[in-house]
């Protein structure tokens, strides 16, 4: 995801910067050249992203469970709710 959004912005950068150069309006110029730059950074940062959730995906449990209804120590009530929770063990 990192990464699809970062090429997106190099591209979308490229494109302003080309048409501050074509008209010479050095606003435009900057502002595709900053684009541009975030969006090889933000590439380059994602591929370790990437790689980093590749091997923490087979850890993470995603589980439905009913639990008390209750904050710390703290009962409201004897109901119980149905709740979504992920698990990723720091081992």
């Amino acid at each position: 995801m990192c990464l699809g959004g970062d090429t997106g912005l190099f591209i979308i950068g490229t494109a302003v910067g080309t048409a501050g150069l074509l008209d010479w309006d050095s606003s435009e110029l900057a502002t595709g050249t900053g684009m541009m730059l975030a969006g090889m950074v933000g590439a380059a940062v994602s591929i370790p992203l990437f790689i980093i959730a590749g091997s923490n995906k087979r850890k993470a449990r995603l589980s439905f469970e009913n639990v008390q209804n209750k904050v710390g120590n703290i009962r409201f009530d004897n109901s119980n709710i149905f709740v979504v929770s992920l698990k990723i063990p720091l081992n």
